[in-house]
């Protein structure tokens, strides 16, 4: 039956109130031993990504549940990041820029609902190749080496797709590269190189892939790029703000401790028979320097992979994160802004290096052209179809470990301008007299909470079932839509603990929509396993 709005406002906020967790003054977050832990919560979200949010949107939409929402920092969005106003009133993305267009994708149809303003990319309209000295690259040879490239990697993926159908059960996974070489590619030049860069580097942020990356033609969906000047974030922040109780989310809550099978008898009496409370969250509020404690029935957690690798102690008893087969990837977006425009409307500039830097490729995008085939997403209208016209900035993308190099020797900003050398050659006057120094780049590999990298994927390594290790570390994903097995982490019968985000989602890893999927299947597994009659077959 359902309950009047303002009875059912009661209901949900009541056992929050009830269950807020006593606070204390800390100097530091390893203050935390004396403090009391107060009431019960059914439900505790640790994140205020996409997952997180979704989860939040699932509990606060389908029941009655008590929970809050723990985000560490001082906003939602997770790797939804946006510099607003970075040049002259020009907003660009610090992490996630683009929206895939398929059936179902709830990140774009909240693109949709918002307005977001998104332009299709075209991969294809380069500027370029241009080699070293600046002279434009043997472009019939380039045609050529192309279809040579496609053709090896049209059996590649024939390849990886039976690995799917056999549940991953490959005695050997040499990698991407491997295979191509034996079906007949081998990078044999600067053109080579590039080609595979673009295929592999500049879409899976590593030179080298798992066989099981990539079931499908990266480039077979439309991918759009965002160009809203209220940022990416602007949805995450809409959706909390529409979907989600301020008294939910809480910000600068940062999770320090998760005691998950709590036995000792501390614990005794909070939650029911039925559903006994055995976890227990240590918490630190980042702004009133304050820590506090939950008890709860049910844990999701959405902090990335390689956050979990770099605080082993996060949970206890510990979670194992070197049995998780995907790992962080790094990639980065260096954005230049120059006084003037003086390249070409082409989507993408290429120029080649035999330096060896980022694979011999230096890859810029143009943000300051127009969408010149007016693509709408078949007839669906954005409200902005272009770039950034008149922005005057070329976005470079760094992958892989020339990326390292950029940030481990401490000269980040040289290394950085060196970037532009392999343009110089094809542009000498225009970088000589437009540039004045002025260029953005955020280093999520030293962001604390961006867990040393852009988003997950899978290594090239050995075993009977790589799937087999995925499954037993995020939990077994059954056709009817909810967990089967426990999972590494879970030390009991009941699911105390759900390890969520972009890296649990089998079906889209590294991508938001895979997150926001995973916070939604996450919650819905936790309402059922809660006793509660939903829908778990999406």
């Amino acid at each position: 039956m359902l309950l009047p709005t303002t009875m059912k406002a009661l209901i949900f906020l009541l056992p929050i109130f009830m269950a807020a967790a006593k606070a204390q003054e800390c100097s530091d977050p390893s203050d935390f031993a004396s403090v009391e832990p107060t009431g019960v919560l059914d439900a505790l979200i640790i994140g205020a990504g996409f997952s997180g949010l979704a989860a939040a949107k699932e509990l606060q939409d389908q029941s009655e549940i008590s929970f809050v929402v723990l985000e560490a920092t001082d906003r939602v969005g997770g790797r939804v990041r946006s510099k607003l106003e970075a040049f002259d009133g020009y907003t660009v993305e610090e992490g996630a820029n683009w929206v895939v267009d398929f059936p179902g994708n709830p990140i774009m149809d909240l693109a949709r609902t918002y307005d977001l303003n998104l332009t299709q990319q075209d991969y294809f309209d380069i500027e370029g190749p241009y080699n070293p000295d600046g002279s434009v690259a043997d472009l019939t040879n380039y045609a050529r080496r192309l279809k040579d490239f496609r053709k090896a990697w049209g059996r590649l993926q024939t390849i990886t797709n039976s690995l799917f159908l056999d549940n991953g059960m490959a005695p050997t996974d040499n990698g991407a590269l491997a295979l191509l070489q034996e079906e007949g590619w081998t990078a044999q030049s600067l053109i080579d190189e590039f080609i595979q860069w673009y295929y592999i580097d500049f879409e899976y942020a590593q030179n080298d892939v798992s066989l099981l990356t990539f079931p499908e033609d990266a480039f077979a969906d439309p991918t759009y790029f965002v160009v809203d000047q209220r940022g990416y974030q602007f949805v995450a922040e809409k959706f909390a703000e529409d979907r989600i109780s301020d008294d939910v989310l809480k910000l600068n809550h940062q999770v320090v401790k998760v005691e998950h099978d709590v036995t000792d008898g501390s614990l005794d009496g909070f939650g029911t028979s039925e559903y006994p409370a055995r976890v227990r969250v240590t918490y630190y509020d980042r702004h009133l320097g304050t820590c506090g404690q939950y008890i709860v029935k049910r844990l999701i957690s959405t902090v990335s992979a390689g956050y979990l690798a770099q605080n082993p102690n996060l949970f206890d008893p510990p979670i194992d994160s070197t049995l998780n087969p995907l790992k962080m990837k790094q990639y980065a977006k260096i954005f230049f802004q120059f006084t003037e425009k003086f390249w070409s409307d082409h989507e993408f500039i290429v120029t080649l290096s035999d330096s060896g830097n980022n694979n011999g490729c230096t890859h810029w995008q143009n943000l300051d052209t127009t969408n010149k085939d007016g693509n709408s997403n078949s007839g669906k209208k954005f409200s902005q179809r272009d770039f950034k016209p008149g922005s005057r900035i070329l976005m470079c993308t760094l992958t892989t470990e020339y990326l390292f190099q950029v940030n481990e020797d401490g000269n980040v900003n040289e290394n950085l301008l060196e970037l532009l050398e392999p343009l110089r050659s094809v542009y000498p006057n225009g970088v000589e007299d437009y540039w004045e120094g002025s260029y953005y780049y955020q280093n999520l590999v030293e962001d604390e909470f961006f867990g040393g990298g852009a988003y997950t994927n899978w290594d090239p390594r050995e075993g009977p079932s790589v799937f087999a290790d995925y499954f037993d570390f995020y939990g077994g994903n059954g056709d009817t839509g909810f967990y089967e097995g426990e999972g590494y982490h879970t030390e009991s019968q009941e699911w105390r603990v759900q390890i969520s985000g972009t890296a649990s989602c089998f079906e889209n890893w590294g991508f938001v929509h895979g997150a926001y999927l995973a916070g939604e299947r996450s919650a819905r597994n936790l309402l059922f396993d809660l006793g509660y009659d939903i829908d778990t077959s999406s």
